[in-house]
């Protein structure tokens, strides 16, 4: 999985979930899970996506 891949996905989810893409900070949120694909796996990378994205939000 590449990082534009790892974007989409990131997208897509959050639009999936009612929320706002721009509320997000979506490319520290994909460097992150790219490291943790890259490093971890792709268990820990699917266990870590949902806590990822919504660490990565920006808005209040």
């Amino acid at each position: 999985m590449n990082m534009q891949d790892i974007r989409n996905e990131i997208v897509d989810y959050i639009r999936n979930s009612g929320e706002v893409v721009e509320d997000y900070n979506v490319d520290m949120c994909a460097d992150y899970l790219y490291d943790v694909l890259h490093l971890d796996g792709e268990c820990a990378y699917r266990a870590e996506f949902e806590w990822a994205v919504f660490n990565f939000r920006i808005a209040e």
